[in-house]
């Protein structure tokens, strides 16, 4: 039986694909952080778990020990209550560090080494061309995609250097349980465009001399938790990528599994982006909720070219966003959907 060493397990990826791991006969060695509020909900799978921060270069020199693959999920998005600027970086980045320089001193017989990456190193708001490929310009202003990016030059630095077997995979924005249901409103829009104000580089995002036009959307909303469809000038409804859980969770493994994905990056994503439109229309036809819609000359489309992971690995994603949503309805409603939620 293979021992994998899996980092992020308490996560809503990490949850899962420990599940599926299991499932496919692999030992599991998940790595839980101290006072992770999350740990119960791992311990219940009966997995080996190891409590240790990524910053303990001893302790992760132990974690690693033997194991015949790693699939480092582990990361902070943003920073904690009381984490500092330095506590993020050290976390993120001198933490993938310590996990595959770990690895390649105490796992010798090291068949795989997974790295999840993001698609925030593309930057949403910076978007050259559609679908976003893995060649696309890393153009990032989030901390988050910018340690990715630091993270992503590591593990590329073993393969060189050690001929480490290492794959990176993008993931793209994951939701489980309810969370999608809060997508597809109003905060939603009045966020991102707020986040785009005063961003020159923001492509579509960015309309010179236009000023605040989050207005134009709290006008249009009765309330921030509204369904909302913001549209283009010319119609257009903002367009985005979302991932279910399920088909992240199979890309992982077709890393871990094919020997095609050595040396190699994916886009790990769902197979086409979700329109606004069609996201609030279901919402409204299946809830009887009420939607909202206007025109804003800022505009969004993000989604991603999934090819290669399909010529090379494949990659076959099953949940478009529609389906997500449905499975999000019947895990509000008390079903069971066979995915672990958050």
């Amino acid at each position: 039986m293979k021992t994998v060493f899996l980092t992020g397990c308490t996560g809503r990826i990490g949850t899962n694909l420990a599940v599926e791991l299991l499932t496919r006969g692999y030992h599991v060695r998940g790595l839980i952080m101290p006072d992770d509020p999350k740990a119960e909900k791992v311990r219940a799978l009966k997995i080996e778990t190891v409590v240790c921060d990524l910053r303990d270069t001893a302790g992760m020199l132990e974690a690693t020990r033997g194991v015949d693959a790693v699939m480092h999920l582990a990361a902070a998005m943003g920073k904690y209550p009381g984490m500092t600027d330095r506590d993020y970086f050290e976390v993120n980045v001198t933490g993938t560090w310590n996990v595959i320089s770990a690895a390649s001193k105490t796992a010798p017989n090291l068949q795989r080494f997974v790295f999840a990456g993001t698609d925030f190193i593309y930057g949403s708001r910076r978007v050259q061309y559609l679908p976003i490929d893995e060649n696309h310009p890393q153009l990032t202003r989030h901390p988050y995609g910018m340690v990715k990016i630091l993270g992503e030059q590591i593990v590329n630095h073993f393969h060189r250097q050690e001929q480490m077997p290492t794959v990176i995979v993008r993931f793209g924005t994951v939701m489980a349980g309810t969370e999608l249901l809060g997508f597809f409103r109003a905060s939603t829009v009045i966020g991102t465009l707020k986040e785009a104000a005063n961003d020159v580089l923001a492509g579509s995002l960015y309309v010179e001399g236009v000023k605040e036009p989050w207005k134009i959307v709290e006008k249009a909303a009765a309330e921030p938790n509204m369904l909302f469809i913001p549209r283009s000038l010319e119609g257009k409804a903002w367009i985005h990528n979302i991932t279910d859980v399920r088909d992240t969770v199979q890309g992982a493994l077709l890393a871990l599994e094919k020997t095609e994905a050595v040396g190699e990056t994916f886009n790990i994503h769902a197979a086409r982006g979700t329109g606004f439109d069609e996201a609030v229309l279901y919402l409204h036809e299946r809830t009887g909720e009420p939607y909202a819609e206007a025109a804003i000359p800022n505009y969004l489309a993000f989604y991603l070219d999934i090819s290669k992971a399909r010529r090379m690995l494949g990659y076959a994603p099953k949940y478009d966003g529609i389906a997500q949503l449905e499975q999000a309805l019947a895990y509000a409603a008390g079903q069971d959907t066979g995915v672990i939620a958050p």
